[in-house]
């Protein structure tokens, strides 16, 4: 005798989740599209005198970005933009066309 009716241990069965690859953060993209750009640049044209200006240059609008962030909203902001700030600022700091 067949019937349709669902068997009872599978009334509450939840489906396992499919397994997803990894994905890279939309937020992350911008930064690496300007990083790969400057790397470019200066191992092509060598744009910057050197990377110690322009890395205290990243890690000063980053450091800003997170504590202004922090006694402004409460929160820890995401750095993207202040990285992105920081190595313009760095272009110009260490750039010899200058």
């Amino acid at each position: 005798m067949a019937t349709d009716m669902p068997v009872l241990s599978d009334v509450g069965a939840v489906p396992a989740p499919a397994r997803r690859r990894p994905r890279l953060d939309n937020r992350y993209l911008p930064p690496l599209l300007i990083t790969s750009i400057l790397l470019t640049a200066h191992l092509s044209f060598g744009i910057l005198e050197g990377w110690e200006r322009t890395a205290l240059a990243i890690v000063t609008a980053i450091g800003a970005e997170l504590v202004m962030g922090r006694i402004t909203y409460g929160t820890w902001p995401h750095p993207a933009s202040a990285y992105i700030s920081g190595i313009s600022a760095g272009i110009l700091v260490r750039s010899p066309f200058v």
